[in-house]
């Protein structure tokens, strides 16, 4: 690894062992989380039957939102214990408070950032003749993807730190783009695919009327849904402690410092 190069592989191991490690005391803050979206899910499903053809499901647009609330607690709860050593403590640490909703402010932000690198990166192609094509999407795609790199470091910024501006992760994920990329799709690709395979699954038992073991499976779905929320806060954690907290870290023999533990 070049000096100054994030160890993305290995801070994604971290991750995955931060949370399956922990995953007892994060589960006893994120189960009402957990609760809140399997309902919010649920009734986007039964507005989704009784909605007309062509129609937008209020209830869509419910879950979504409710996935998002639920992404920003447990995301907050991961960054600071990863980051300033708080410890989870049961529904004690259960909150949607001020930081919370920064957060989710940001998590929306970042969306529609990608959304508008999307539109103009798809004028630009436009523009030079190559939409429709494959290197045209690409180039989106590509584009969205750095932005995201570039600033994805506010959320754990936003979830430790007080009145500032996280304008400075800007500066520090500079020349990181493609390895932050990589990491945070190896925090959450390979259990996403488990995510819908079970999602399948259990519209398959669902078809052949199995309707509580078409249950059980959906609840190990979100189980791991939230995993994939907790892992990916796990890695830009790591990150963040990295690059913004100590850039020295960012060379060779990182982890075997001991100072980017929980």
């Amino acid at each position: 690894m070049a000096a100054g190069q994030i160890p993305v592989l290995s801070l994604v191991a971290r991750s995955y062992v931060f949370v399956l490690t922990g995953l007892r005391p994060l589960m006893a803050v994120a189960w009402p989380w957990a609760g809140v979206v399997y309902v919010a899910g649920w009734a986007a499903d039964v507005s989704g039957r009784t909605t007309m053809e062509g129609e937008p499901s209020h209830g869509l647009w419910i879950s979504l939102m409710a996935n998002l609330v639920a992404n920003s607690a447990v995301s907050v709860l991961c960054h600071r214990s990863i980051i300033l050593g708080e410890q989870p403590a049961g529904l004690r640490s259960l909150s949607f408070a001020r930081r919370e909703v920064h957060y989710l402010l940001a998590l929306l932000g970042l969306g529609l950032a990608i959304v508008l690198a999307f539109v103009l990166s798809a004028g630009l192609m436009h523009i030079v003749g190559l939409d429709g094509e494959s290197v045209g999407l690409v180039v989106i795609v590509v584009a969205a993807l750095a932005l995201y790199a570039r600033l994805c470091l506010i959320l754990p910024d936003l979830a430790v730190a007080e009145g500032r501006l996280p304008w400075h992760v800007w500066r520090a994920s500079r020349g990181q783009t493609a390895r932050i990329i990589v990491g945070v799709a190896l925090s959450g690709l390979p259990l996403t695919l488990v995510v819908l395979q079970l999602a399948l699954a259990a519209r398959v038992l669902h078809v052949k009327g199995l309707v509580g073991t078409a249950l059980l499976v959906e609840l190990l779905a979100l189980a791991v849904s939230f995993l994939i929320m907790m892992i990916g806060a796990a890695f830009l954690s790591f990150v963040y402690k990295i690059l913004v907290l100590d850039p020295s870290l960012s060379g060779p023999g990182v982890l075997e410092s001991g100072k980017d533990g929980s």
